[in-house]
């Protein structure tokens, strides 16, 4: 059964089904990626959720997911490209066990998407600060992670690498495009040592011509 909720300046559109024991709600926000928008949108969803005028406090935000049995509501923003996006997740159980739990949960996530506790356009400073805070320990533990670390670096504009990655860049394009004749000036310049050893196994394994300089 498809339903059309309207909340503000956006749709929401919801096609029924009681296939699964628990129903899953994504929205996204798209727009064009810059620097900028990247660490302003990672703070905007987390100041959504830490500053809201229904519900106020942590407790409070907790006490409501518990009633709309335990609701588990989970936001992220990936870079990809040339393209933001912002996603809000939200898992409840099936409206066939608990009848009007579906209409209550688009509520509490319209409350938190469009309600954000705002004065004199701006958030409370203390909030702010606090939110602040959670982003830099968030980026710590992202680049922690290699498999994160990893799926960051591969969208850098080539623009902003540095010597080496360029040097890498070029030689991996070079690689893909499987040229008959080689012609290289000072190749491992910028390169570490990992690099310089898999170029010259690279080169050594080369069956065209390579003139080096």
């Amino acid at each position: 059964m498809y339903k059309k909720y309207k909340e503000e300046a956006y749709n929401i559109h919801v096609i029924k089904t009681n296939k699964f024991k628990k129903t899953v709600i994504n929205i996204s926000f798209r727009s064009k990626n810059d620097d900028s928008k990247l660490l302003r949108r990672r703070l905007l969803k987390t100041l959504l959720f830490e500053a809201n005028k229904v519900y106020p406090t942590k407790r409070l935000l907790n006490i409501e997911t518990e009633k709309l049995y335990d609701l588990d509501i989970y936001s992220d923003v990936l870079n990809s490209g040339n393209v933001l996006t912002s996603s809000f997740e939200m898992s409840i159980l099936n409206e066939k066990y608990v009848k009007g739990l579906f209409e209550e949960s688009i509520k509490f996530l319209a409350n938190i998407l469009f309600k954000p506790d705002i004065k004199n356009s701006k958030f409370d400073n203390k909030i702010y600060q606090k939110s602040i805070e959670r982003i830099k320990e968030d980026i710590e533990v992202f680049y922690e992670d290699p498999r994160s670390y990893a799926m960051d670096e591969v969208f850098k504009k080539i623009n902003v690498l540095s010597g080496g990655e360029k040097a890498r860049v070029l030689l991996s394009k070079m690689m893909l495009e499987s040229p008959n004749f080689l012609i290289l000036d000072e190749p491992t310049n910028h390169l570490d040592l990992e690099s310089i050893t898999s170029l010259n196994k690279g080169l050594v394994n080369f069956e065209g011509e390579i003139l080096l300089a």
